[in-house]
C-alpha cells in the first residue's frame, strides 16, 4: 500500500511537470541564475578573505629601538607574550644591507657614500592575525621603543571588499530568489488549479492535506535540484576557467582551489536549489489548498 501511495505522488509529480514544462524550466533557469549570482559573490568574498588572512598572517610588526635600547631585554619580554610567535633583532648596519640588496646597489658604496639613517629594529611576528594590534598595544608601552609600525592596511581593505562583496551577492541573488519563489510558486498554484476538482475529491474522502501536498513538493523539490545543479556545473566551470586565467597573469595571487573546496560549493548551491523549490512550493500550496 505505501509503494502505491509513493507511485501515485510520483506520478502525479512528473504529469504537473509535463503539465506546465514552460513554466517550470523558467523556474529552473530563474533559480540557477539567483544561485550562480549568490555563489558567484560568495567565491569572490571567500578568496578575498582568503588573502586577507594571509596577508595578516605574514605581517610583521616592527619595533624602532632608541639609541641606549637593550634589545636583547625587549626581546626576552617580548617573548613572554603567548602570542608572540617570534622576533628577529636587525641591526642598522642588516638593515643597510637589507636596503642595498632591495635597490641592487653594492653594500660598500651605498655605506660609503651617505652615512646610514636607519635604526635598530626588532621584527616580531604573531601567532594570529587578530594578535596584531594587541601586540602593537603592548609593544609601545616598552621602554626604549620609539615607534611600532605594521602592515596591516592592505588586509583591512581586502576584508572590507569581502564584506562588500557578500554583501552585494546578498542582496542581489536574494532579489533573484525571491523572483525564483514566485515563478515556483507560480507554477505549483497552477498544478493546484489544473486539479482542483480531483483534490476536492481527495479532501472529501479523507485525503490529508499532507498527501495532497506531496506530489507539489517533489515537483518544487525538482525545480530547485535542477536550477541547484545547473548553477553548480556553471559557477564551477566559470570558476576554474577564472583561477587559471588569473593564476597564469597574476601568479602572486593565492586563491582557493581545490577538490574539497569545489565540491561543498556545489553541493552548497545544489541543496539551496531544493530548499528555493521546497519552499517555493509551500507558499503555492499553503493557503490554496484549502480553497479548491
Amino acid at each position: 500500500m505505501e509503494a502505491n501511495h509513493t507511485e501515485l505522488v510520483l506520478a502525479q509529480a512528473w504529469t504537473s511537470l509535463r503539465r506546465h514544462s514552460l513554466v517550470a524550466l523558467g523556474a529552473v533557469a530563474n533559480i540557477a541564475v539567483s544561485l550562480s549570482i549568490l555563489g558567484g559573490f560568495f567565491l569572490t568574498a571567500t578568496n578575498l578573505e582568503h588573502m586577507a588572512r594571509g596577508l595578516a598572517e605574514e605581517a610583521t610588526i616592527t619595533l624602532q629601538l632608541g639609541k641606549d635600547a637593550d634589545h636583547q631585554t625587549l626581546e626576552q619580554q617580548l617573548k613572554s607574550d603567548l602570542r608572540v610567535q617570534e622576533t628577529k633583532y636587525v641591526s642598522k648596519d642588516e638593515a643597510l644591507k637589507e636596503y642595498a640588496t632591495a635597490v641592487n646597489i653594492p653594500y660598500k658604496d651605498l655605506k660609503s657614500s651617505i652615512s646610514n639613517p636607519l635604526p635598530d629594529v626588532i621584527r616580531v611576528r604573531v601567532k594570529k592575525p587578530e594578535d596584531l594590534q594587541p601586540v602593537v598595544q603592548a609593544a609601545k608601552a616598552l621602554p626604549g621603543v620609539v615607534k611600532v609600525r605594521y602592515q596591516r592596511d592592505v588586509a583591512e581593505k581586502l576584508l572590507r571588499v569581502a564584506r562588500g562583496a557578500r554583501l552585494m551577492g546578498l542582496i542581489l541573488g536574494g532579489v533573484m530568489a525571491l523572483a525564483a519563489l514566485m515563478l515556483v510558486s507560480t507554477t505549483i498554484q497552477l498544478g493546484v488549479h489544473s486539479r482542483r476538482r480531483e483534490i476536492r475529491i481527495m479532501q472529501l474522502v479523507g485525503a490529508t492535506n499532507g498527501f495532497i501536498r506531496a506530489p507539489f513538493l517533489i515537483e518544487g523539490a525538482v525545480q530547485g535540484l535542477a536550477g541547484g545543479l545547473v548553477a553548480a556545473v556553471l559557477l564551477l566551470v566559470g570558476y576554474s576557467y577564472a583561477y587559471n586565467g588569473l593564476t597564469a597573469t597574476l601568479p602572486f595571487l593565492e586563491l582557493i582551489y581545490n577538490a574539497e573546496f569545489l565540491a561543498l560549493s556545489g553541493l552548497g548551491l545544489t541543496l539551496c536549489g531544493v530548499l528555493f523549490g521546497l519552499v517555493g512550493s509551500l507558499l503555492g500550496t499553503r493557503h490554496y489548498l484549502t480553497l479548491v
